[in-house]
């Protein structure tokens, strides 16, 4: 069956969306214009860094990701900050975000290989979820897809297994 889009060529369609609108959350709500503006002092790359990993050790999650996003926004050739913030999506259970993440993390540091391996990771995550539904089809007339995708399956259970190449 010839393939009509590549992996490649999609990216950039799914990329930016999620990637502005993780920096967007990170920003979080507009004040009302009746508020009072209160001054905040600027806070340093290395003192937002380290806030950041002292949340991600200790588990709390809501606090690092703001940090990392900040951190993100702050510092644009920062890949390892969307690497940390793609282990805490990951982490959390959020795969789509995690592959976000790890995906503008090589954008922006194309020599991090453990953003690449973390991304293919997430990525035969995703994959599988996907094929496991289409697996679980009973209709006669899509057996030899189900048989595909059932078969796909085991070997991406394979593949992520403890102990896989």
């Amino acid at each position: 069956m010839p393939r009509l889009f590549s992996s490649r060529s999609l990216r950039p369609l799914l990329l930016w969306p999620l990637v502005g609108l993780m920096l967007a959350c990170a920003s979080g709500t507009p004040r009302e214009r009746s508020a009072a503006p209160t001054a905040v002092a600027p806070v340093s790359e290395d003192a937002l860094r380290q806030r950041a990993e002292e949340a991600y050790a200790a588990r709390d999650w809501a606090s690092a990701e703001r940090d990392y996003l900040a951190l993100a926004k702050a510092v644009p050739g920062d890949g390892q900050a969307l690497f940390k913030l793609g282990n805490l999506y990951t982490r959390t259970g959020r795969l789509p975000e995690a592959a976000t993440a790890y995906a503008e993390a090589t954008r922006r540091d194309p020599g991090l290989t453990r953003a690449w391996h973390n991304l293919g990771v997430v990525q035969l995550r995703l994959a599988r979820a996907s094929l496991g539904r289409a697996a679980e089809g009973n209709d006669a007339t899509e057996a030899a897809t189900g048989a595909r995708a059932r078969g796909l399956v085991e070997g991406i259970d394979l593949l992520l297994s403890p102990g896989a190449p």
